[in-house]
């Protein structure tokens, strides 16, 4: 994707603006919507079933999947991560970005 404009606080391309951080890119949506969708595949639970554990609404689960949502809440994501038995957690990479 070729960016058009870059500023302090969002990139504009010709069709959509996205807020970004420098160390955190992201094209349409935010990549912890496909760990999701790999999640509840491998958890072999339906939408329905991932709702009703995760207390977050069904739509939002399908507009996470349709991609109608770009940057999920962590408070969401975090809940239906560990509806499924997982844990999403801060890992240390061993270097500090300046």
């Amino acid at each position: 994707m070729a960016f058009a404009r870059v500023s302090n606080d969002h990139i504009e391309t010709a069709t959509t603006t996205y807020g970004i951080y420098p160390t955190y890119l992201f094209g349409d949506h935010d990549p912890i919507l496909d760990q999701i969708d790999t999640l509840i595949a491998d958890s072999g639970m339906k939408l329905a079933e991932v709702a009703v554990r995760s207390h977050v609404a069904d739509g939002t689960l399908i507009n996470w999947r349709k991609r109608k949502t770009k940057r999920p809440q962590f408070a969401t994501v975090k809940a239906v991560v560990r509806a499924m038995g997982a844990e999403l957690n801060i890992v240390y990479r061993g270097q500090i970005i300046t």
